[in-house]
């Protein structure tokens, strides 16, 4: 993956002329890398790559109907009075990492990093860095799609249902519903923070797949602290967590037909990345950089 920076070859002065050339390197690189994926989509078509049993798009739809079916059944209606038998020194404990599941600490700097990272003139790059970079923003630009995309869905889905949230448990019940609402309290269903942290897991899982068994236990335990805080039904969680886990998972599998970060194995079918050691790569030549820059500055 090689990006351009056409039409910068004028020179420019003063803020203004940055900002302009800026703009124009900006969407140059845009317009060569929805030419790069509409290219290698084009492509793709040629390629085919079927889901193997249990990876198939009904499977995910019967996994989802069995898991949150049956947390609906048999956990929704007991887990208020569950979580009420909690002492307040475990709710406070919880409190704390649930907003491992807000998207915006994870949409404001990748997506500003995806930016910066667009911006550049990388005509000006060697080989090595503008390899190591478009690596670096094929994985960036991943995991920001995954994060925001399934959030969009799953802020469709709480206006469709408007589910009233547990904290009307007394006086609703567990399964109220009021759809086409935007009200906050009637938005329990599903869980944003679970599909925020797992398809941030799982996004990760296809990058760094050593560190798998680690980034589940967090997404799992996040996700938990909503329901150990009032917030959602076992139920909810489940529907977002199959949410994120999917999304991502589909993605990953759409980029991998592509080649675009990700290849799929001819063996087991799996998802596997193109680069294992991009992020060692990048770093170094980052600062390979950064060390002839300061070179550069020093008077002596």
């Amino acid at each position: 993956m090689r990006f351009t920076s056409r039409g910068d070859g004028r020179a420019e002065h003063g803020y203004r002329g940055r900002a302009r050339a800026i703009g124009r390197r900006l969407k140059a690189n845009a317009a060569s890398a929805y030419e790069l994926i509409g290219r290698r989509g084009r492509a793709s078509r040629t390629c085919r790559h079927p889901f193997r049993a249990g990876r198939r798009f009904e499977d995910f739809l019967g996994i989802a109907l069995l898991l949150v079916g049956f947390a609906a059944v048999f956990l929704d209606p007991f887990s208020v009075e569950f979580r009420r038998t909690l002492t307040p020194e475990i709710a406070r404990t919880f409190r704390s990492i649930t907003d491992l599941g807000k998207s915006d600490w994870i949409l404001i700097p990748t997506g500003l990093f995806c930016i910066f990272l667009m911006a550049l003139d990388w005509t000006r790059l060697n080989r090595r860095m503008t390899a190591a970079l478009s690596t670096l923003v094929i994985y960036v630009g991943y995991v920001f799609t995954s994060v925001a995309a399934s959030g969009i869905v799953v802020i469709a889905l709480k206006v469709l249902c408007g589910r009233a949230r547990p904290k009307y448990y007394d006086q609703l019940g567990a399964f109220d519903f009021s759809p086409f609402t935007t009200d906050a309290g009637y938005a329990s269903f599903p869980s944003g923070h679970a599909t925020t942290i797992f398809a941030l897991v799982t996004a990760g899982f296809f990058i760094f797949r050593r560190a798998r068994l680690l980034l589940f236990a967090i997404a799992f335990w996040s996700a938990v602290s909503r329901f150990i805080i009032g917030a959602h039904y076992p139920s909810d969680l489940a529907m977002g967590m199959l949410i994120g886990i999917s999304f991502s998972y589909w993605l990953a599998r759409q980029m991998a037909v592509r080649r675009l970060g990700f290849r799929i194995d001819r063996g087991d079918g799996s998802i596997k990345p193109l680069h294992t050691r991009w992020p060692l790569v990048a770093g170094r030549e980052l600062v390979h950089i950064a060390r002839e820059r300061w070179r550069a500055l020093r008077p002596f």
